[in-house]
């Protein structure tokens, strides 16, 4: 489901939220980076055994001993540079039932990943929990400096019998179509838009058009999200709309806002749930500003009071 709060009723006293029932939400990300915390470095069995009691507490039974490779992303502020850089390091990974929401824990990131994303009210309390027990499980943890927080969607446009891509798409957003190549067959197109949301945020807006000539799904994830360990797959829920496209193309909408923490702050559980719902704010006004009102209705858009 994708929500977008709207303003107070006064006739009503309630907020209202609008959601869509057939949301093209594939993946949402929560990535924490934090200093190095000696005693995930390379866990003790005491400390490993802990973390998978209080997880299994949680909701996350299954303990996964993995290579992690994590993405660190570096915002410059003197010159709007954002920076990445990759390394491979030991994790442990705690997936729920289903294989459809997961845990990685190194020595410096805490990552949530669900393919099964109802709210972010739910998501987001669901990292805060994980905090917690973090806090309960290793000691010192909330010794620990905030560096980083980012929150991650990925959005699947696929356009239903009769519809093409234009139609669900803001304009503003679809690549070149090269018009003046008159023989000429799209392989894939994309856009990418980096902007400054405010002086310690940075976020980063991909857009793909995807061909399908056979009329099926062929992609359904960014390269980078492809899990390295298969042991620590995710499954994802296709849609009959997959199947079947009379579009020739669909699209992949991918939004990362980054917020790299000021003079690296000791760890803080309200200042972290104040920063990721901020940058989940700005995130959910590009998704509903992407989408066009014929994708809102063909997701079935509706209201409900929180």
């Amino acid at each position: 489901m994708r929500e977008l709060m709207t303003t107070l009723r006064e006739t009503t006293g309630f907020e209202m939220k609008q959601f869509l029932k057939e949301a093209p939400l594939v993946q949402a990300i929560i990535h924490l980076r934090i200093s190095q915390h000696p005693d995930l470095t390379n866990p003790s069995e005491a400390i490993a055994g802990a973390l998978h009691k209080r997880m299994t507490k949680e909701g996350f039974p299954e303990r996964i001993d993995t290579e992690a490779t994590t993405l660190e992303f570096n915002f410059t502020s003197a010159d709007k540079q954002l920076n990445q850089n990759s390394s491979s390091v030991k994790g442990i990974s705690f997936r729920a039932p289903g294989e459809k929401d997961i845990i990685l824990i190194t020595h410096q990131n805490i990552v949530l990943k669900t393919t099964n994303y109802s709210c972010f009210e739910d998501f987001s309390g669901t990292f805060r929990r994980i905090l917690e027990a973090l806090i309960d499980s290793v000691p010192d943890f909330d010794k620990v400096l905030l560096k980083s927080a980012s929150i991650r969607y990925v959005d699947l446009i696929v356009p239903k019998q009769g519809s093409k891509l234009e139609d669900y798409v803001s304009k503003d957003l679809l690549p070149m179509s090269l018009p003046m190549l008159e023989h000429s067959t799209s392989l894939h197109s994309a856009t990418v838009n980096q902007v400054a949301t405010n002086q310690l945020q940075i976020m980063t807006v991909k857009f793909e058009e995807i061909p399908c000539p056979d009329g099926k799904i062929q992609r359904v994830m960014p390269n980078d999200l492809i899990e390295q360990d298969p042991r620590c797959a995710l499954r994802i829920s296709g849609q009959k709309d997959w199947f079947s496209l009379s579009s020739p193309s669909y699209g992949m909408l991918d939004v990362d806002h980054l917020h790299s923490f000021d003079a690296s702050p000791q760890f803080d559980l309200d200042l972290i749930s104040k920063t990721v719902k901020s940058l989940y704010d700005d995130t959910s006004k590009v998704f509903w500003g992407a989408i066009t009102e014929t994708a809102k209705e063909a997701w079935q858009i509706s209201e409900m009071k929180v």
